[in-house]
């Protein structure tokens, strides 16, 4: 294996408390109990114990117990009574400021495995910047005897104040291919959330990606075609005759940094519901809950812990086939097999709780609200789920009252308003000895 170095002065170390309790013993009097029976066994061999009277022979019994006692509770104390749990803080002198300190806890002994996991996670950020950074280039154009300066990101140009001009034209053209190419979080210290609308629309994928970028949204979001979409006759649009021309499926994917959302958002909407997107029981909308800076078994819990509210404000269509309920609490079992540990593990992801994005994303994914393009609906599902992900507090028994669940996660009057209207609406009501579905059963929100 290839030596690994640091530059100098970067890697700080510091010793973690110990995990096991140490017991506090009395080594003096460990020590007088010992001389106490070498000297007890030396004067009175085991045939002259028995003629000992009986307050000598029991004082030399209890003795030899407080000794047994004192045996066991050494054996607690760590091995040379070191504790070899350590954390390491890695920070670049140069690219710190820009992808922000490593910090790995680790209960390895071996030092040289643990520096391996610091240097691996410093070249994926390093390599993630580079992909995803802004650089401004200048190309000269002898033909116009100037200087076309212009910035790349991503291998995309990106040229916002360019308005007008053939050659210039073409340069926007190319750039607006930022609308469908895949974006991640750039900021390793931020919080993000990533949003998945799925829905129709009456344009195809190259027309709607221009009215997106248009309204700005070219660095936040990525538009791709969702053949899990269906039209009327449940089939997929292109495949239908009387839909081919008129009905297209797509799904805009964005990312967004968690006080950012809601504007990006606010426009996404503005340009959908201006040309007419539509949904229906084949669509839904997924949350991503970044978990990079959070502690991804706690938000996993939490939500299975509240999987029973979020549940009941959405369809039960939608449970029952793209977003059924999670029966698997063990995040390390969920995050690999599945939300139950008796279901189908290529079907793993479509519960309602998607711990399985965890591996691809380092995100938690809620795939329970059905489709729609309303600005309200899907910012105030996204302000719940971020309330309960950011929770500090760790909740193992499931929620089933709107009032407590509001008040753990600190749920305002208003929003608990919003989540018992919803419940409401979802309601299957019985009258005589039938069920009657609400027109909101459809399957859309």
């Amino acid at each position: 294996m290839n030596k690994i170095s640091f530059p100098k002065g970067s890697l700080k170390f510091k010793k973690l408390k110990p995990t096991t309790p140490v017991a506090q013993l009395n080594f003096k009097d460990w020590f007088k109990r010992k001389l106490y029976a070498k000297n007890m066994e030396h004067l009175y061999p085991h045939e002259a114990k028995q003629l000992l009277p009986q307050d000598v022979h029991q004082a030399i019994v209890n003795n030899q117990i407080h000794l047994k006692n004192f045996r066991k509770e050494l054996s607690k104390i760590p091995s040379n009574g070191f504790n070899n749990s350590y954390e390491i803080t890695f920070k670049h002198p140069k690219w710190s400021s820009i992808i922000g300190d490593i910090t790995v806890k680790s209960n390895k002994q071996d030092l040289k495995g643990t520096l391996e996991i610091v240097l691996n996670e410093f070249r994926y950020r390093k390599q993630n910047h580079r992909n995803f950074r802004h650089r401004q280039k200048t190309t000269h154009i002898k033909s116009l005897i100037t200087d076309l300066t212009y910035e790349i990101s991503g291998g995309v140009i990106y040229m916002p104040h360019i308005k007008e001009g053939v050659f210039l034209k073409f340069v926007k053209d190319q750039e607006r291919k930022i609308v469908f190419s895949p974006k991640i979080p750039k900021e390793s210290d931020q919080k993000y959330v990533g949003i998945e609308l799925e829905f129709l629309c009456p344009i195809d994928k190259e027309a709607l990606g221009n009215k997106l970028y248009d309204a700005g949204l070219g660095r936040y979001i990525t538009l791709v075609e969702d053949h899990s979409i269906k039209c009327s006759h449940g089939i997929y649009p292109r495949d239908c005759e009387e839909h081919r021309d008129i009905e297209f499926a797509h799904e805009l994917c964005i990312i967004a940094k968690e006080n950012e959302y809601n504007d990006i958002v606010s426009k996404a909407c503005s340009v959908l519901n201006k040309e007419k997107a539509t949904v229906n029981k084949s669509c839904g909308m997924h949350v991503h809950i970044d978990c990079r800076v959070r502690d991804p078994e706690k938000v996993y819990q939490n939500l299975i812990s509240s999987q029973g509210i979020l549940l009941r404000m959405n369809p039960k269509s939608r449970i029952e086939k793209f977003a059924k309920k999670n029966i698997e609490r063990d995040f390390e079992y969920a995050k690999t097999q599945g939300g139950n540990r008796g279901g189908n593990i290529d079907e793993g992801r479509y519960y309602a709780i998607n711990a399985k994005a965890y591996n691809k994303h380092k995100t938690i994914e809620v795939r329970a609200h059905a489709g729609t393009v309303e600005f309200k609906k899907i910012t105030n599902w996204i302000s719940i789920l971020l309330s309960i992900g950011s929770s500090a507090e760790r909740y193992a028994r499931n929620f089933n009252s709107i009032n407590t669940f509001c008040k753990r996660y600190g749920i305002k009057e208003d929003m608990q308003a919003y989540i018992q209207e919803r419940v409401d609406k979802f309601q299957i009501k019985i009258e005589g000895d039938t069920e009657v579905v609400p027109e909101a059963e459809r399957g859309v929100a």
